[in-house]
Parts: structure tokens; C-alpha cells; sequence
């Protein structure tokens, strides 16, 4: 149902963030090696653009006047990039989940 992907998406994206500080958070305060802090870090970054841009592609398509002009290509370059970036934090993430293995398993 399109209510629950309205408020579960951002609910979702609100823990990925949380999980994503923390992360930081604990890489930075224990002895990992560089590469593991820094990709903790481009994760979180991209979360917060990811952030940013669902943010405005969401407000773009509850705007008022979007009910009646339909969408324009600002408004699916914002959806289209939400979702690149979406792809790409799921790229990050799972470097991060293969890095941390790895690091835990040597």
C-alpha cells in the first residue's frame, strides 16, 4: 500500500542514518585500520545526501501545484538521483560488511 512506503521509507532511512553515526562512531573510537573508517564515513556521507535529496524529491511530488502540472524533468532528475545514490549506498555498505568481516577474520 503506497500509505505504508510514505512512512516507512523515511522511517528506514532515519535508522540507516542512526546506524551509519554509529558506525563512525565506532570505527573512529576502536584501533580499525584506515580503509574501515573511511568507508564508515563515505557511508554515512552518502546517507545524508541520499537524506537530502528523498527529502526534496518528496516535496516536490506533495507540492500543491504538482497535483495538477504533473512531473517535470527537475522533479525525475531528483527521484533519479535518490535512487543512483541509493544504489550506491547499498554498494558502500556492503564493501563496509566485507571489509569488517575480512578485518575480523585476519
Amino acid at each position: 500500500d503506497a500509505v505504508w512506503g510514505k512512512r516507512l521509507h523515511p522511517m528506514l532511512g532515519i535508522a540507516g542514518l542512526g546506524l551509519a553515526s554509529w558506525l563512525v562512531a565506532r570505527t573512529s573510537a576502536s584501533n580499525s585500520d584506515a580503509t574501515l573508517r573511511s568507508k564508515a564515513r563515505a557511508l554515512f556521507g552518502m546517507l545524508v545526501i541520499q537524506a537530502l535529496l528523498g527529502v526534496e524529491a518528496f516535496l516536490r511530488v506533495t507540492e500543491a501545484t504538482a497535483v495538477h502540472r504533473g512531473a517535470t524533468v527537475w522533479d525525475a532528475a531528483w527521484r533519479s538521483l535518490h535512487v543512483w545514490l541509493g544504489f550506491g549506498v547499498f554498494a558502500t555498505a556492503a564493501m563496509f560488511a566485507a571489509r569488517a568481516w575480512r578485518a575480523k577474520l585476519l
